[in-house]
C-alpha cells in the first residue's frame, strides 16, 4: 500500500478541487475545535494568552495530520459523487455539433487539432507581455 502523500496525492489528481475543499474544511474545523477546547479549558483574556491557544490548537491540529488524511481519502469518494449528481457539468458540445466541426475541418484538409494556417496578407501581432 503507497504512502498517505502519495494516495493524498492521487486522490487530488483524481478528484481536484473537491478533495482540497474537503481537506482545508476538515483543517479548519480541526483547528477550531482544538482552539475552543483549549481556550475552554485555559481561561486567558491576554493576547499572548491568546496566541498560545492558537499556536496549540495549530500544533495538535498538526498532530492529527494523518487521521484527517485517511478521513479525506475516506469521504472524499462519496462527497465528490454526491457533489457531482447535484452539479453535473454540461458537455462542451454537443455530437452533432461535433461532427459539423469535424466535417467543416476534413473539407478543408485539416484536422481540428491543428492550428489555422498563417496568412501571408494580414500582418503578424504583436503579442502582449507576460507578466
Amino acid at each position: 500500500m503507497p504512502p498517505l502523500r502519495k494516495r493524498l496525492a492521487a486522490l487530488y489528481s483524481t478528484y481536484g478541487q473537491i478533495a482540497l475543499v474537503i481537506y482545508m474544511v476538515m483543517w479548519i474545523l480541526t483547528v477550531a475545535v482544538f482552539g475552543a477546547a483549549i481556550y475552554i479549558g485555559f481561561k486567558s483574556s491576554s493576547a499572548t494568552g491568546l496566541l498560545g491557544t492558537i499556536g496549540a490548537a495549530w500544533l495538535a491540529a498538526k498532530m492529527t495530520t494523518p487521521l484527517r488524511i485517511l478521513a479525506t481519502i475516506a469521504i472524499t469518494r462519496p462527497i465528490a459523487g454526491w457533489w457531482r449528481r447535484r452539479h453535473p457539468v454540461p458537455p462542451m458540445a454537443s455530437e452533432p455539433h461535433r461532427r459539423i466541426v469535424e466535417a467543416a475541418f476534413a473539407a478543408s484538409g485539416r484536422n481540428a487539432d491543428s492550428a489555422p494556417p498563417e496568412d501571408p496578407s494580414t500582418p503578424a501581432r504583436a503579442t502582449p507581455p507576460t507578466r
